[in-house]
């Protein structure tokens, strides 16, 4: 069986903010020459790698700092017709489509439905400066959902951890849109499972190892133990609901993730 144990505190303080690291610089050198810079008139910019392939390299910024695009789809058309499907959780992939950039003929729009903004192509005698001045860095966002769960009185259990690396976890607890993220005091996690332990208990979360032909019930037994009183909890899972987590739950509000939709 795998165990995963998550803790809380009955004793919350103001929800920290997300850690912001400041991602590495982005080495501007086999696209710099080829840039070319969109805005809609209110220092919003967004660059791209005119020959370039349709997965970019594209940027997002105010004009002093601009941080690369994840660019999840596309496709091209000559010099006609352009899309960047852009990596953003905020939008119902599946319901309102995707974020993006879009231009055909001599028309630029991006997309972050329901919104849609216009932009237009910064002569060149303004984005050479722009763009010598300003500085480029690698993706702004750098975390990722790891765990959901909830209890029948929906208070939810969150955890992620770094994007590029399964380190660095936040354990948050609460209800929705009233999440805190909790002090944790030690945090184990290895082959076996993972522990997140905070000053006040522990929240295990027990899972059946189904994969070595074992089946002993649910898949997922899930449960809040502190001391010897125990609350089952369900998972939920994290793919279908992304949208929640960075919409309506809370650990995010108000955070910035480098895309045109912080501003459009």
């Amino acid at each position: 069986m795998l165990w995963l144990a998550l803790a809380w505190g009955l004793t919350q303080a103001a929800t920290p903010a997300v850690p912001q690291d400041q991602p590495e610089k982005f080495d501007l050198a086999a696209s710099k020459e080829n840039l070319r810079v969109l805005t809609d008139g209110k220092k919003h910019y967004y660059v791209y790698d005119v020959k370039g392939s349709i997965s970019g390299p594209a940027f997002y910024g105010d004009g002093k700092t601009f941080y690369q695009l994840r660019i999840v789809g596309g496709g091209a058309s000559g010099d006609k017709e352009l899309s960047h499907s852009l990596w953003d959780p905020r939008i119902e992939y599946g319901h309102n489509g995707y974020a993006g950039m879009r231009k055909k003929d001599d028309t630029y729009t991006i997309d972050c439905p329901p919104r849609t903004a216009t932009l237009t192509v910064l002569p060149d005698a303004e984005a050479k400066p722009l763009i010598d001045g300003a500085t480029f860095y690698k993706p702004k966002w750098n975390r990722m959902a790891y765990k959901l769960a909830r209890d029948e009185k929906g208070t939810y259990y969150f955890v992620d951890h770094l994007r590029d690396a399964k380190r660095d976890f936040h354990l948050w607890v609460g209800p929705r849109g009233a999440m805190k993220q909790q002090q944790m005091t030690n945090i184990v996690s290895d082959s076996v499972g993972d522990i997140f332990a905070t000053k006040s208990g522990e929240l295990r979360l027990v899972l059946n190892d189904n994969r070595r032909g074992k089946s002993e019930g649910n898949d997922r037994v899930l449960k809040w133990v502190q001391g010897k009183n125990e609350t089952p909890l369900t998972e939920v899972p994290v793919e279908e609901n992304v949208s929640l987590i960075y919409n309506e739950l809370g650990p995010y509000e108000g955070q910035k993730l480098g895309t045109p939709c912080d501003d459009f």
